[in-house]
Parts: C-alpha cells; structure tokens; sequence
C-alpha cells in the first residue's frame, strides 16, 4: 500500500507549535505529547471480505492514503488529557447553525458529537482537496506511518484516478476500484495519541492513552460496473426502409442475473456496412456475459457458419472505463426475401439504492414496432 504524507504546512492548515505535557501539580502525566513518537496504522477495512480484496491490491492498483496534520496539541494544565491548536484564521464552522467549532479546550470538546467530528472532516477535507498540488513526502513503510508528532490528522483514502472524489447529497466522497469492486470512503478524524483503536475514527480525548493507533476505515462497496460493444456487418444494404437486427444481452455473476436488456442496431441507406452499439456502466465486472442476437433484419439472413451469439466468459475492468468491445461481429448477408422486420424497444429503470447500488427494473412488456 502507498501512504502520503501531506505537510500541513504548505496547505496553510498547519498545526502550531505542539505545548509540552508539562503537569500543573508537578508529576508527570501518562499523556505524552513532547516526543515524535506516535505512529498511525491504517486498516482499509473493518469487514474482512472487503479488507481482503482491496489488500490484494497491488503496484498502481493498490489504495493510496493521503495523511494531514490538520491541527497540534495543547495540553491541559489541570487534566491528564489536551485539545488542538490550529493555525492561525483556520476555523471550522458548525454546519448547521454556523457557530465555531471549539476544538482548542477540553470543554469544548467534551460537548462534540461525532457528527461534529464528520463535519469537522468534511471541511478540512475540502480546504486540502484544493490544494493538491502542495508539497508532500512519500511513505515507503506498509500500512504504517511512524515518528509522527501529536496532532489531529486527516486521513483521505481514494484510487489513483482523476478525479477520485465527487460530492454526494452535499459530502465529499473519495473513491477506490479494485479488479471487481468500487469502494466509497468519506474522509476521517485521528487524534494521536489516542485512547484506543477504534472501528471508523480515533477520537477519544480520555482515558488510558495510546501513541500507537489504529483505526479502520468503513468503506461502502458496490460492484464495479462496465460496459460492452456490440458490432454487426452486413454485406450490403438493399431494401427500401430501414433494417433492425435486436440483440439480447444477459450478464450472471455468482449465479445471479445481473444484468438484462436488449439492444437494436438500424442500417438504412446512409449507414456503413459495418455499425456499433455500446451499452456503458451497468454490467459488473466479473459478470458472465451472453449476447445473443434474436432478430435479424428483414430481408437478411446470418451467414454460413455464424452462430449469432457471443460470450464474455469474464468482463474484466477496462481501461479508462471504455465499454469492452467484442471482438467478433456478428455477420449478416442478404437474402432477398422481402419479409418485413421490426424495431423492439425494452423499457428499464434503474432502482437507486442508499449505498450506491442499483437494480434494474423491465416493465415486463416489450413494445414492438413494425417497420414499413
């Protein structure tokens, strides 16, 4: 795995100067934030399954985590705990009533909930995002960084691509692919030292502490969808209105259908002998695929040898998300029998589900239309 480490600094976001864990009543104090001493390891995921697959992941393809230090440590005269000093004019503001979010004294965040904490993410999320070109430092350690000073830090998880974030119902959301599956992540929250190792965010600012955190990402997943292109080559074109030829295009994975649909393809006098359809971004990768063609045009015939179907056996991730093209068109010549074709138009809606997820529903009733 890749980790980036991102000076705050260049960001304008940088953590002040951190105060040392002196003690009021003259003993030293279990929270130790002097010495840059705290390390950081990063979990992709806290479902196995998905830990499992994106862990796989190697080379270009492997997860990357961009790590900010958003803010630095003072620490608390009275208690065995500290809050967080930001640079200079950084604030960050309640999202829903626009009040300061009080971040540089235990009191006040003590009366944080971790939605605070998400907005809080979210905004800083938003300051770095924009300045992605500031000056960083690269990780070769696997999964964990090291000599790290306390501080509050950012971690933004996404896949080398561009853009890798996109803003969905008003969040920002990093994105990664591996070979079957895109992974959604919002970005996090890591206090260090921390109190213990927590599923989702290290936050807690109490208790027994920790310079060694871990924390596990919550990655929501969908399959990885792709598309495919379908190509006919006819002989000629010799009929006085236009020709349909249908294809039915069915995908299985894991012994379910995935995916089903038809599609048309339409020569008439101002086409090349040779024409394509494509259908984009909905049939997951790993999919089995079946196209078969159900219809041939009127007045056209498949010709010797052609079976009139072909078969993905596994749709693989494409490139840039191009729809895989099938290498071997289908092949029609014509037969001079005059008989008369149709068009088909099947309708499908696509049934949004709240982690990104999909079913796509037919209205069970194909429209045929005839041709003149």
């Amino acid at each position: 795995m890749r980790l980036k480490w991102k000076h705050a600094k260049a960001l304008g976001i940088a953590a002040a100067c951190i105060v040392a864990a002196g003690s009021a009543y003259g003993h030293a104090k279990a929270v130790d934030l002097e010495e840059d001493n705290k390390s950081l390891t990063i979990v992709s995921a806290s479902d196995e399954e998905y830990q499992k697959d994106i862990d796989s992941m190697t080379g270009d393809k492997a997860i990357i985590y961009d790590v900010y230090q958003i803010a630095g440590t003072i620490a608390d005269e009275k208690y065995d705990t500290f809050s967080y000093k930001l640079a200079e004019g950084v604030t960050f503001t309640n999202s829903e009533d626009g009040t300061e979010y009080d971040i540089s004294t235990y009191e006040g965040l003590t009366k944080l909930k971790a939605a605070s904490y998400d907005d809080i993410a979210q905004q800083a999320a938003a300051k770095v995002i924009e300045e992605l070109g500031a000056e960083k430092q690269t990780f070769t350690k696997q999964e964990k960084l090291t000599e790290m000073p306390a501080g509050l830090y950012l971690v933004i998880a996404h896949g080398d691509m561009d853009p890798y974030y996109e803003e969905v119902n008003g969040k920002l959301v990093t994105y990664y692919e591996s070979n079957d599956y895109k992974y959604s992540f919002t970005p996090v929250l890591v206090s260090l030292p921390s109190t213990g190792d927590v599923d989702g965010t290290a936050l807690s600012t109490a208790g027994t502490w920790k310079n060694d955190v871990t924390i596990k990402l919550k990655p929501e997943r969908v399959d990885r969808l792709e598309g495919i292109t379908i190509t006919k080559h006819i002989d000629k074109w010799e009929n006085s209105s236009p020709v349909t030829f249908i294809f039915e295009v069915k995908a299985t994975k894991n012994g379910e259908v995935k995916y089903s649909n038809v599609v048309s393809l339409t020569f008439d006098e101002n086409s090349s002998d040779t024409m394509s359809v494509s259908l984009k971004n909905c049939i997951p990768v790993g999919s089995r695929v079946e196209v078969t063609e159900v219809y041939s045009g009127a007045g056209y015939a498949m010709t010797e040898g052609e079976t009139g179907e072909r078969v993905i056996e596994v749709l693989t991730a494409q490139p840039n998300h191009d729809p895989y093209v099938i290498p071997d068109p289908f092949n029609n010549k014509y037969d001079k029998n005059g008989t008369n074709g149709f068009g088909i138009e099947n309708h499908f809606t696509a049934d949004f589900k709240e982690n990104g997820s999909s079913d796509w529903l037919v209205d069970n009733e194909l429209k045929w239309r005839e041709e003149e």
